[in-house]
């Protein structure tokens, strides 16, 4: 598991580029205990779950996506 204070709001853009990328992006990230920096759902504004062996990818976060349909829709078009 792994934290980073301020990358809710960047997570679209920064997992976009394919696996590699999101997964390096997520090792450069701190590495932490779960029990240490589980936040609560108040507190957690974004998140990420990569399951390499399903290639699976599971996000949420990121405000322009969140609230714009349109760009959602041509975000999860492009990152498919």
């Amino acid at each position: 598991m792994y934290y980073s204070h301020w990358c809710a709001n960047t997570l679209p853009r920064d997992i976009f580029w394919g696996p590699k990328h999101a997964i390096n992006f997520i090792e450069i990230q701190v590495k932490t205990d779960f029990e240490d920096w589980w936040l609560d759902d108040i507190w957690a504004e974004g998140g990420v779950i990569v399951d390499i062996e399903k290639k699976i990818l599971l996000m949420y976060g990121g405000e322009d996506i969140l609230f714009d349909i349109p760009l959602r829709k041509i975000y999860l078009k492009l990152l498919s």
